[in-house]
């Protein structure tokens, strides 16, 4: 061990170097809450973190939605596959006239009943019998000016919308 001066001086030395080092140290933590913070606002506003469920991209053409008919047939042309049931709740309501359709005793899936758990893919035919679905009445028919909606509850946003002709 040096004494004296210069024993004296490293140890001055070395008590300044350690000021600087704490100063950035203080910047850099500062730095990084900020940035955190930022990040955490960030996802929030552009919703990252609030968990709304997005509606899935499915082209989807509603046929035979003529006065006189009493059913529809959803075709499914392209995009997202749509779970319609899962776990015994609809994903898919289709409204008539502002009346939700009873899906599950009213429709079939290419032709055969529909099951528990149902995708809605690509070249599937959805039919509906929406007069009785939404009314309960077998005997009324489509009119002229009635509205068809097609709802995806998850994210409650209409996939398709339709005025009977």
């Amino acid at each position: 061990m040096k004494k004296g001066k210069e024993g004296n001086r490293n140890l001055k030395r070395f008590s300044r170097d350690d000021k600087d080092v704490s100063s950035v140290l203080g910047v850099v933590l500062l730095i990084s809450i900020v940035v955190v913070i930022t990040s955490v606002i960030a996802a929030f506003v552009f919703g990252a973190v609030t968990g709304n469920k997005q509606s899935p991209c499915a082209e989807l053409v509603v046929k035979d939605a003529v006065a006189g008919n009493r059913n529809i047939t959803i075709v499914h042309y392209g995009g997202d596959g749509i779970c319609v049931y899962s776990a015994g709740f609809g994903n898919i309501e289709i409204k008539y006239n502002g009346l939700v359709c009873n899906l599950s005793l009213n429709a079939t899936l290419n032709g055969l009943p529909l099951p528990l758990d149902m995708n809605f893919n690509l070249g599937d035919e959805l039919e509906v019998n929406l007069t009785y679905g939404a009314t309960g009445d077998p005997t009324r028919n489509l009119t002229a000016g009635d509205s068809i909606c097609i709802v995806y509850t998850p994210a409650d946003c209409i996939l398709q919308r339709v005025t009977v002709v």
